[in-house]
């Protein structure tokens, strides 16, 4: 059912962004990043966590920062980028930092393929 979750993320994006809600915003965005990366829309999968990515920082969101460059890592080694595990390793610090070793051990997994 992702077109189902996609249309829900894609209705509560402008929602979030009248009330101001920055952390909706960036969950939305993120969430939709990863649809489009499951559907291999790469590049429409980068632009949302671009957008995504900076927001999360904004705010402080170690946990949606980490998730979000785990994320576009995974989307940069599809389309062979070198700089792709530079963002995973980025993630596995910042998953570390927070306490968080099963999300750390899954991110290295996904640099180890």
């Amino acid at each position: 059912r992702l077109d189902d979750a996609i249309r829900c993320y894609e209705q509560a994006l402008p929602i979030h962004r009248k009330l101001g809600d920055r952390l909706g915003e960036a969950t939305a965005l993120l969430r939709l990043g990863e649809a489009a990366r499951m559907q291999e829309r790469y590049e429409d999968a980068i632009q949302l966590y671009e957008r995504a990515l900076p927001i999360h920082r904004e705010l402080g969101d170690g946990l949606g920062e980490a998730t979000a460059l785990v994320g576009y890592g995974a989307t940069l080694q599809q389309t062979n980028s070198p700089s792709a595990g530079l963002l995973i390793e980025d993630a596995i610090r910042l998953f570390e930092r927070l306490g968080l070793s099963d999300q750390a051990e899954r991110a290295r997994e996904l640099l180890n393929r």
